[in-house]
């Protein structure tokens, strides 16, 4: 949310990235918000953000499949409703 407070009125960058750094907030406050309500929903979008989160070798790769193994190890998704 601050980068959209930071950089919406930034007349250097082009429409299209603002959109996209807006879809952005977005889905992490939404993700954030279900999980800290312990939703079902919440926890989809938290598991296809580390789906994503996959694709950023090598750092991000090691984190996702560290949260994910701990998500199934740990059996979190009967905390959610």
């Amino acid at each position: 949310m601050l980068f959209d407070i930071a950089y919406l009125n930034d007349p250097s960058l082009s429409t299209y990235f603002k959109i996209f750094g807006s879809m952005i907030s977005l889905w992490h406050l939404l993700g954030g918000i279900g999980v800290l309500f312990q939703k079902s929903w919440g926890l989809f979008v938290f598991k296809s953000y580390l789906y994503v989160l996959l694709l950023g070798i090598p750092i991000g790769t090691y984190i996702a499949s560290k949260t994910l193994r701990y998500i199934k190890d740990n059996e979190l998704d009967k905390l959610f409703t």
